[in-house]
């Protein structure tokens, strides 16, 4: 019924009010046919109200099933890549916390860089330095592209990648916060954090535009530039070698086995979806003169929900 209806169907109601008793007839018929229409209209609102609120929700749930589709893809696109070269970082860090640093003569402490260290194991200082640092860099560098991408999203209550996320952050941190220096025992005098910008700057010397990331020959190429002009690279360089200085307030070798058991964590979450690497291939390092219990108040195993 459209609204220029209205006149006709009111005189109608009136006509048949007269025809049924006269003036109280027709004002009946009246307040009668006004409340039909008034509840014809609000029924008619109440309904387009209904509908509205049905397509939002529609347009909404639609919404969100487009954005878990482009987390997905993202992530599947990023997560081998970041499983492998956090699997090779972990387990050079491994070496270096567990044999390097329980060594009476570390590799990374040896005054000639091109010297090997001996018959059964020839590495060189240099080998070993810069190999460890492209582990490091080629890390960063697909964390922050997977970054890249994830910034133009809203995570909302995907858990998986918010899970994701959390070991991420959990290994940025572990680079770079200084205030997990109070779970140390003793007074710590000597650290070399990585802040976060320096690990972005890191990973981003590794860029090669539509290329994607330098190879390991490509970086020795320029390795001795990066060192002299990187102040990101020189600090992590530095944080490697004062790893292996055996002194009771020193903090950076605690700093890497925390950065190497976030590298673990995030290895098995990635490894549980892509099954990449047989998990026998890496294991935890023992934290001493920690206060485990605390720090994992603040960052535990799993993300709280």
């Amino acid at each position: 019924m459209t609204e220029i209806d209205f006149p006709q169907r009111l005189i109608r109601e009136i006509a048949t009010g007269l025809g049924f008793g006269g003036g109280i007839a027709v004002g009946t018929a009246i307040v009668v046919f006004l409340a039909k229409n008034v509840a014809s209209n609000i029924f008619k609102r109440d309904i387009e109200k209904y509908k509205s609120g049905l397509k939002l929700r529609e347009l909404d749930y639609n919404n969100k099933v487009e954005i878990k589709k482009q987390l997905e893809a993202i992530v599947r696109k990023y997560s081998g890549k970041i499983l492998l070269s956090a699997s090779d970082l972990q387990d050079r860090l491994w070496h270096v916390c567990q044999r390097q640093s329980n060594s009476k003569n570390p590799v990374l402490l040896v005054d000639d860089d091109s010297q090997p260290m001996y018959g059964a194991w020839p590495m060189t200082k240099k080998h070993y330095l810069s190999s460890t640092l492209y582990m490091f860099a080629r890390y960063f560098y697909w964390v922050e592209s997977l970054k890249t991408e994830f910034s133009y999203l809203d995570f909302g209550d995907d858990s998986k990648t918010n899970e994701f996320n959390y070991y991420l952050k959990k290994i940025e941190r572990a680079l770079a916060d200084t205030n997990i220096q109070k779970y140390f025992y003793s007074r710590v005098k000597i650290d070399r954090p990585i802040f976060q910008f320096m690990q972005t700057e890191i990973g981003e010397h590794l860029a090669q535009d539509s290329e994607g990331c330098m190879s390991y020959k490509q970086f020795l190429s320029v390795y001795d530039e990066l060192i002299k002009s990187s102040e990101s690279f020189a600090a992590l360089k530095e944080l490697l070698i004062l790893s292996q200085l055996k002194q009771s307030n020193n903090f950076t070798l605690t700093r890497l086995r925390i950065i190497s058991n976030a590298l673990y964590e995030l290895i098995y979450f990635l490894n549980k979806e892509r099954a990449l690497i047989s998990p026998d291939q890496f294991e935890k390092v023992k934290l001493t003169n920690f206060k485990v219990e605390l720090y994992e108040k603040d960052w535990p195993h799993l993300p709280r929900t």
